[in-house]
């Protein structure tokens, strides 16, 4: 078998409860939890660090990439889109992988995922005071989110591949495979929750090819 499908980590971050998310919320908090898994997986180079706040009291760091931003962003959204279309409940993952050229087309291959598992309420609050505790929950699940992330990262590296190398610029290939992009982070593509046979869409962050590219599958 493959070493690295042998190696593949799946971190359930939701594994006790789902994330409960009031859903003004739901979008900025699932780019602070993407931003913050994705900035523990940077590989250094280009990358320059940002701070960043959420529900006034949550603090976090991401990489200060406008394209990695857009590309989170869009994400986020189509993640929320998605959850109203099911009832909003549903899986979203993130998931790192390598890249296997093959004869005709390239293999991806994961070695890392990280699920969550989110319910967006909708239904309304009673008052100002139970607005409040509403909030002071949904940032305490952040903050266990959060520190669950940081312990994964600090404690599981054996799996990590080597660092994808980009090419050498005198072969002229740096700027059609935009090598900065490639320096920021491992390959990933977030999977969406599906509201159609419940089969996850793919909304793919390509950061190894010649574009970032989005594919959401018919």
């Amino acid at each position: 078998a493959d070493p690295l499908e042998m190696n593949h980590e799946r971190f359930d971050l939701t594994d006790d409860q789902p994330l409960e998310v009031e859903e003004q919320y739901l979008i900025e908090v699932l780019e602070c939890l993407f931003h913050h898994i994705l900035f523990h997986r940077s590989l250094g180079g280009k990358v320059v660090p940002r701070d960043a706040a959420i529900l006034n009291n949550i603090f976090y760091v991401k990489c200060d990439d406008v394209r990695l931003e857009q590309k989170v962003k869009e994400s986020a959204e189509a993640a929320y889109a998605a959850l109203k279309k099911q009832g909003n409940e549903g899986r979203i993952s993130l998931l790192f992988y390598a890249t296997e050229k093959g004869f005709v087309t390239n293999k991806k291959v994961p070695w890392e995922e990280w699920v969550l598992r989110v319910n967006a309420r909708s239904d309304p609050t009673f008052g100002k005071h139970h607005d409040l505790l509403r909030r002071q929950e949904l940032e305490r699940q952040v903050r266990g989110l959060m520190w669950r992330v940081l312990h994964h990262v600090s404690t599981r590296r054996e799996h990590l591949p080597a660092v994808p190398t980009p090419p050498d610029p005198g072969s002229g290939l740096g700027a059609q495979r935009g090598d900065d992009v490639l320096r920021i982070c491992y390959p990933f593509e977030i999977k969406l929750p599906s509201a159609k046979d419940g089969y996850p869409n793919f909304l793919d962050l390509l950061f190894s090819g010649t574009t970032t590219k989005v594919q959401v599958p018919l």
